[in-house]
């Protein structure tokens, strides 16, 4: 027989047991309440979401629903006993909650209460956990994401709304990295659209600046971490010195502050703080794209062609070489034997024609020194029939990863250039030579 069969026919019984735990209309649930040690929560659905315990406040209407419809429709993600006589290995004898769904049927009040036992693995305290509804047989798994929603701190169900009214900023700052003190810098709206306007005057990328802007007008916490953090936590947050601070002005009043800091587990999402409060919250990962985003105008190179290139040359460790185009191929000056990878040297050049910032670090009088560009690790020089030169100067690359700094000649900014494009650029002889 197949593995497959095989694996089919030898079935634990437990596999095809029902794993439904609730079925049930979810407009018909009124309430939540949990019974949870030194964490017990009430929520009540009268009038929209409100949470009444721990302390009154609006509730979350828009998870509290996507939350009433999981229940209502809540399904175990496996069977791992059935009618078990000791429930003590579950955890289910003295469970570490008990949540009670009451329903409002024609009418009639109808409750349904969850027991969430034990973690399944023991070392992963917020990992799945074993559930059993009261009055039934069937001890199932809730997964992990599920099991912390029903085991979160009441600031879990509270609204997220985080922005009521913000007025029409006309300005904004930025304080990241080298961007800070004198060097931060500042973005203004002038006659409709955004321009860079300090450090030093360029163009922004006004389509980009105005999605973020649209963004917090209806700001909105993916999921609040926590109300009165401690230095500590603010520091495990990355927002005891946060990684960037962001300021909206409208006229001289400022109007919002926005730190961010470091990434969650994900990488998509950022712990995040208003100037007006304490509460520490995440950003949903749309949001965390543009509060992270460069918005001085991110394009490097104009007007260059590199369908016309004629030369290139790379220096660096282990020394200059040129490669230079005959009869449509590229060839490495006295060194005949060598073929150059054709495609490597194409895809070199179109990156350094379309070149863009990841972001900037230095707007202007940058310390090349500290990112390897007083000598540059390596330099790439294009050169066209017609005499046109485009030359890009490559540093350190940035901590531990492969995002190298770059400068161009006569330029005091330096950048950061995107993973993609530093592994086309950075290349030596070797990196464009077939193998």
């Amino acid at each position: 027989l197949s593995n497959f069969a095989v694996r089919e026919l030898a079935r634990d019984y437990l596999e095809f047991a029902d794993k439904s735990l609730l079925n049930f209309d979810d407009t018909e649930l009124q309430a939540i309440r949990r019974q949870m040690k030194n964490n017990d929560l009430e929520i009540s659905r009268k009038d929209g979401w409100k949470v009444i315990k721990p302390v009154e406040q609006k509730g979350d209407d828009q998870s509290l629903d996507d939350l009433a419809k999981q229940v209502a429709r809540l399904r175990a993600d496996r069977v791992a006993a059935y009618a078990p006589a000791d429930l003590k290995p579950f955890g289910l004898d003295a469970p570490a909650a008990v949540v009670t769904f009451v329903l409002e049927k024609e009418g009639k009040p109808i409750q349904h209460a969850l027991k969430i036992g034990a973690p399944v693995d023991a070392k992963m305290a917020d990992g799945d956990r074993y559930a059993m509804l009261e009055g039934a047989k069937v001890v199932g798994v809730l997964g992990r994401m599920f099991a912390k929603k029903l085991l979160g701190e009441p600031i879990a169900f509270r609204d997220r709304s985080l922005i009521r009214r913000l007025p029409e900023p006309d300005k904004i700052t930025l304080e990241r990295g080298e961007r800070a003190g004198p060097n931060k810098a500042v973005f203004a709206k002038m006659e409709g659209s955004w321009k860079m306007a300090a450090p030093v005057a360029s163009d922004a990328e006004h389509a980009d600046l105005e999605d973020f802007v649209n963004a917090l007008f209806k700001l909105r916490a993916d999921e609040f971490v926590s109300e009165k953090p401690t230095p500590e936590k603010l520091k495990e947050y990355g927002l005891g010195k946060p990684e960037s601070t962001w300021r909206f002005f409208s006229g001289d009043k400022e109007v919002l502050v926005l730190m961010t800091g470091k990434r969650d587990a994900t990488e998509q999402r950022v712990y995040a703080r208003l100037g007006s409060g304490d509460t520490v919250f995440f950003l949903d990962p749309n949001v965390t794209g543009r509060a992270t985003a460069e918005y001085r105008k991110r394009a490097l190179v104009s007007g260059f062609d590199a369908a016309q290139v004629e030369a290139l040359t790379i220096g660096g460790e282990g020394g200059a070489f040129t490669l230079r185009k005959a009869e449509g191929m590229w060839k490495a000056d006295g060194k005949p034997d060598i073929k150059i990878n054709q495609e490597a040297v194409t895809n070199l050049l179109a990156a350094l024609a379309g070149l863009k910032a990841e972001r900037f670090i230095r707007d202007k009088d940058a310390p090349k020194a500290l990112y390897g560009l007083e000598k540059p690790r390596r330099t790439i020089i294009a050169q066209t029939a017609m005499g046109m030169r485009q030359e890009l100067q490559l540093g350190n690359l940035e901590g531990g990863s492969k995002r190298a700094y770059a400068a161009l000649p006569g330029k005091t900014e330096v950048v950061v250039l995107s993973e993609a494009d530093t592994m086309k650029l950075d290349k030596d002889l070797k990196g464009l030579s077939e193998k």
